[in-house]
C-alpha cells in the first residue's frame, strides 16, 4: 500500500510539473515574423532591399498589364 501511495505521489507531482513547463515555456517561439511579407522599415534600410522593393513593384505592374513596353 505505501509504494502505491508513492507512486501516485510521483506521477502527480511528475504531470503538475509537465503541465506548468507546457505553459510558459513556447511563448517566445510562438512569435514569429511572417516569411511573405517584409516591413517598411526593413526594406529601405539598404540599396539592395530597396531596389527589392522596386523589382517588386515592375513585376506586379508586368503581371498585371499595366505598364511596360507592350502595353498595346
Amino acid at each position: 500500500m505505501k509504494n502505491m501511495k508513492s507512486k501516485n505521489y510521483i506521477l502527480s507531482v511528475l504531470a503538475i510539473g509537465l503541465m506548468t513547463g507546457s505553459m510558459v515555456s513556447c511563448s517566445d517561439f510562438l512569435d514569429t515574423k511572417p516569411s511573405t511579407s517584409v516591413d517598411d522599415t526593413d526594406v529601405f534600410q539598404t540599396t539592395s532591399g530597396a531596389q527589392s522593393a522596386l523589382n517588386g513593384c515592375y513585376y506586379q505592374m508586368r503581371a498585371y498589364g499595366s505598364g511596360g513596353a507592350n502595353r498595346g
